[in-house]
């Protein structure tokens, strides 16, 4: 998915994307049965890390992954990876990072104008696929 395609998405899902100053570039709340986004230009250097803070809350917002600060029993983790899991799907999908290493493209540097994301989420999506055929 393209970063047109999220926004698309995120726009037929009902989940509304917005900009606003916050800490961390992004962030996603379930709001009285809705889905917000806030995604924070002025943190957000470039369109790579724009694209996958906007993969990662959408993937809070499409699987429901949200943690309550509260809870003493809620684990912030599980729906972090929850969220990450659905990014990776997404935006590093496998068949196109098997066609990278066919190309002899191996290091998440070489991936980055592939994928159109930073290094360090490439090489957590590939962590990632390695455990998942691992397990």
């Amino acid at each position: 998915m393209e970063s047109l395609d999220l926004y698309q998405l995120a726009e037929s899902e009902g989940v509304r994307v917005f900009t606003h100053m916050i800490d961390g570039g992004s962030a996603s709340a379930a709001v009285g049965g809705e889905y917000c986004v806030a995604l924070d230009p002025c943190a957000l250097e470039n369109s790579d890390i724009e694209r996958m803070h906007l993969a990662h809350e959408l993937g809070h917002c499409m699987t429901g992954s949200f943690y309550n600060p509260y809870a003493l029993l809620d684990i912030r983790e599980k729906h972090e990876r929850k969220a990450n899991v659905w990014a990776y799907k997404r935006v590093v999908p496998l068949d196109r990072l098997v066609e990278c290493f066919k190309q002899g493209l191996t290091e998440p540097w070489q991936m980055e104008d592939v994928f159109d994301l930073p290094a360090r989420f490439i090489r957590q999506a590939m962590e990632y696929y390695k455990q998942q055929t691992t397990a």
